[in-house]
């Protein structure tokens, strides 16, 4: 009886040492190479497929932002998938990771679709159109869209254009240009080739109290290289008081969990990622273009990791003694 009992206590042993090390393994690999195994294969894949024509922009670009905030987020995070960590903090660090990756997709997304425009027009200059924001008070997107009469040369042209936007007690003027460039591309060993480099679209911030609006086109110049502008209405559908609510709460998040790391670790890690991911979108939606492409999303992240991480430095020095009176992970 006694030795059925030790046999029974060995092999639940090896089950409990077994189960310990595949646990200790699916960890190791979640901590290291799981991840970016799949996001930057599939980032490569699907920017090969873009300038090979086979997926649009907008699904590209798309794609590729989203591989890119969970690749953020798990470098915010992966300094908790160990089996030290216990099970209140794994769960608490894993719901704001969801919920990072939530607030940073949906303004992601909005600003790359917009949907479907509440009103479209074209424009010649003199003309006016009244925008349908009677009694529809809020803040939308204006999208403004040239487009370069035919040429046979490969000069450089320019394009310029005003709207007047008349309502409320008042007259707004928006404005802003159009360019047409041929630059030299390099094709390896092969020599360069002539690259047509177009920047037709621009965007404005309107914003109505309900009231009606007119727009007109006051200007547009010169008339014999662009003569219409075309102009699409889109409700914002992230607007700028509801993002710096999320971003507010998303830093003062990061700021917690990066007070729980061990020393070893990196300090404001998940603080810096999750500013420098802020500030990109922000400046992807405020500066990059109504249709940003990979060049705007290399441009903003570059700018938005600088000014993450100096910011990040910043709030650390002030909110370093509050963080004092934090208590230890859960």
């Amino acid at each position: 009886m006694a030795a059925k009992t030790s046999a029974r206590a060995r092999t639940q042993q090896q089950r409990r040492s077994t189960t310990s090390l595949t646990q200790l393994t699916i960890l190791d690999a979640l901590r290291t190479w799981v991840v970016p195994a799949v996001t930057l294969p599939g980032a490569l894949i699907i920017y090969v497929l873009y300038n090979v024509e086979m997926v649009e922009r907008e699904l590209s670009v798309t794609i590729l932002g989203v591989l890119t905030l969970i690749t953020l987020v798990w470098l915010g995070v992966r300094g908790f998938i160990h089996e030290r960590t216990s099970q209140r903090t794994a769960v608490i660090v894993g719901a704001y990771a969801l919920m990072w990756m939530a607030a940073t997709t949906v303004p992601f997304l909005a600003l790359v679709d917009p949907g479907s425009p509440i009103f479209s027009a074209p424009l010649h200059a003199n003309d006016t159109v009244t925008l349908p924001l009677e009694n529809r008070p809020g803040e939308y997107r204006l999208v403004v869209e040239g487009a370069f009469a035919p040429t046979s040369g490969q000069s450089t042209r320019l394009a310029h254009y005003r709207l007047s936007l008349r309502g409320g007690g008042g007259e707004q003027s928006l404005e802003g240009r159009f360019s047409e460039r041929f630059l030299q591309q390099r094709l390896g060993r092969r020599g360069s080739a002539t690259v047509r480099d177009l920047h037709t679209a621009t965007q404005h911030d309107v914003v109505s109290d309900g009231t009606p609006l007119t727009l007109a086109l006051s200007e547009l110049a010169p008339i014999d290289t662009i003569n219409s502008v075309t102009v699409h209405l889109y409700p914002e559908r992230f607007p700028k008081v509801v993002f710096v609510g999320v971003a507010i709460l998303l830093a003062a998040g990061a700021v917690v969990v990066d007070a729980w790391r061990s020393r070893e670790q990196t300090s404001g890690l998940l603080t810096t990622i999750t500013l420098g991911a802020v500030f990109a979108i922000a400046g992807l939606r405020w500066w990059g273009g109504p249709h940003p492409g990979f060049g705007q999303l290399a441009v903003e992240g570059l700018i938005g990791g600088v000014a993450g991480s100096l910011t990040a430095v910043a709030l650390d020095r002030l909110v370093r003694p509050l963080l004092r009176r934090l208590p230890a992970a859960p």
